[in-house]
């Protein structure tokens, strides 16, 4: 494709746009919170009575909402007899012609952008074209120089005005670049929001500071860079960051010593109804996961000494100098075991959980006949609101 095929696709492209032909909405306020509406002298503007209070007013759409909402500085008294629903309907106008606003606005920006693109192109054009007419030929210029390019071609202007329309050409250029780099930062963006949606990613991962880093990395590399690949992601990369976690944690293991740890213990059951019991190792640089035991393999019931023997062999990994305390759970079998480590390691001591004792607390609170009674209206009122949130 030569360059004038490509300016009359471009041309034809933009002349191509679909056009907007809806009419514009008449606003249900006037019907619903107006009598004796009567056109005034421009277009948009009428003389009314509120149904709310009487006021007599004159104005746009604007000022009806100013009058109901009670907004200042429109030149208009607010409503004294405005109720709960006409003050949100005047609040749901408001916010929706607040957007209308920064819609149209965008499509100004964007229609401005591109008639600087335009002028950028034109400028560009006329230099290539200029080029083309003052050089004999381009196998000539090719046969003198081969290794030159295109950049490197000397273009003579020769102007009455010289370095003022020089200077002119430059700007130009420079805010035709700044308007074509907006357009591809929006786009950027999409495909972000496109990718973070698409993928079920959580929003916060754009307040994390490795997202920020990344994209730092990003635009040190260029426009080149196309990301790595599902193979290089699951093999060399991910045994890359495993080391670098496995760093971080002997730094954290460094400091046992010196600041003590709390061992902490929680159960629970995953989705394949498996007894599991979580152990972790926490001080004041952090919190590990130091490893899980399986507890529904196990044919004897899971009692405080059994219990006590998974724990004592954490706290031996661990090394029994560096544990200040154990937290668990207030259950009857952690009570046992909680007993039975403090006699085996006088060093340290058993803390049962503060929220799970809060729970508990809650639970027998809500065994009370009166609080039972609450507590069914209300689980009633949620399953209600919960069904019927769509009607």
């Amino acid at each position: 494709m030569n360059l004038g095929q490509y300016k009359r696709q471009l041309r034809v492209s933009r002349t191509c746009r679909p056009q907007s032909t809806m009419p514009r909405k008449e606003s249900p306020l006037w019907d619903k919170y107006c009598l004796n509406k009567q056109a005034g002298k421009s277009s948009g503007n009428y003389y009314w009575d509120c149904k709310l209070c009487g006021f007599h007013g004159s104005g746009t759409l604007t000022r009806l909402v100013a009058h109901l909402a009670g907004i200042k500085g429109e030149g208009i008294d607010k409503c004294v007899q405005v109720t709960l629903e006409a003050y949100q309907d005047a609040i749901a106008v408001a916010q929706e012609s607040e957007l209308t606003r920064k819609k149209l606005k965008r499509i100004k920006e964007v229609e401005a952008m591109e008639k600087q693109i335009e002028l950028q192109e034109g400028m560009v054009d006329s230099m290539v074209d200029s080029m083309f007419q003052s050089q004999p030929s381009m196998d000539s210029i090719c046969a003198s120089s081969k290794k030159d390019s295109i950049d490197q071609i000397p273009i003579d202007i020769e102007d009455t005005e010289g370095s003022r329309r020089k200077s002119l050409t430059q700007s130009t250029i420079r805010r035709g670049s700044s308007a074509a780099m907006l357009i591809k930062k929006d786009h950027a963006n999409t495909m972000l929001v496109r990718c973070i949606v698409e993928g079920n990613l959580s929003f916060n991962l754009l307040k994390m500071s490795c997202w920020r880093n990344m994209l730092l990395a990003f635009s040190d590399i260029g426009e080149k860079y196309s990301g790595i690949t599902y193979n290089d992601l699951r093999v060399k990369y991910l045994k890359k960051e495993h080391l670098n976690v496995q760093h971080k944690v002997e730094n954290v293991k460094a400091l046992w010593p010196k600041y003590g740890v709390t061992i902490l213990s929680d159960g629970w059951i995953d989705t394949s109804k498996r007894a599991l019991v979580n152990i972790l190792v926490s001080c004041c640089y952090g919190t590990m996961y130091l490893k899980t035991i399986d507890c529904s393999g196990v044919s004897t019931r899971v009692d405080g000494p059994w219990l006590a023997e998974m724990l004592s062999t954490a706290i031996k990994e661990v090394k029994v100098e560096n544990v200040v305390q154990i937290v668990t759970d207030n259950a009857s079998n952690c009570v046992s075991m909680g007993h039975i480590l403090e006699t085996e390691f006088p060093s340290l001591v058993w803390t049962p959980c503060a929220s799970h004792c809060l729970d508990l607390l809650l639970e027998d609170i809500g065994k009370l006949s009166w609080v039972r009674q609450v507590h069914k209206r209300a689980n009633f009122l949620v399953r209600l609101f919960i069904k019927k949130r769509n009607a």
